[in-house]
């Protein structure tokens, strides 16, 4: 019995180190991250704090949450997925992030885009949210993009 409780101990003093290295990643690009069918964007850590700065209720929208047939034909990559688009916007080298969110108030588009030495956040496009209509609105965010850019 007593060996059955030093294996358990010793197997999870081993693991530990494993898990606490698996926190400190640090990653010098933004990305795209495909796991089991379900697209993130992985941020900065400084594009993060600059978000979180700017507006703390700030969501970005998963791709479920985007309607069957728009997600269905969307061309995911390593660099944009339905809700973000990650490019060198302003020609200085440094990865600058497009992104598709929400708050209480309103649906946005919003660029975090680099700036000297840190990020700025600009604020591409924004309608108003009508509450539990997401999907609707989604819709609608889709018409209102291809209206943009066909000008």
């Amino acid at each position: 019995m007593f060996e059955k409780y030093l294996l358990t101990i010793l197997i999870c003093l081993l693991l530990i180190p494993i898990q606490l290295n698996a926190s400190v990643i640090e990653i010098d690009k933004p990305y795209i991250e495909e796991l089991d069918g379900q697209y993130s964007i992985i941020l900065l850590e400084t594009m993060y704090d600059k978000l979180f700065e700017w507006d703390s209720n700030f969501e970005i929208f998963t791709h479920d949450q985007y309607i069957d047939n728009l997600v269905d034909y969307y061309d995911f990559t390593e660099h944009q997925c339905i809700f973000s688009v990650i490019g060198d916007f302003n020609g200085d080298s440094i990865s600058d992030v497009i992104l598709h969110g929400f708050n209480q108030q309103l649906i946005k588009i919003i660029g975090i885009i680099s700036v000297n030495q840190g990020f700025s956040i600009y604020d591409i496009l924004s309608f108003e949210r009508y509450e539990n209509d997401l999907n609707n609105q989604l819709i609608f965010w889709d018409c209102k993009i291809v209206c943009v850019n066909s000008f």
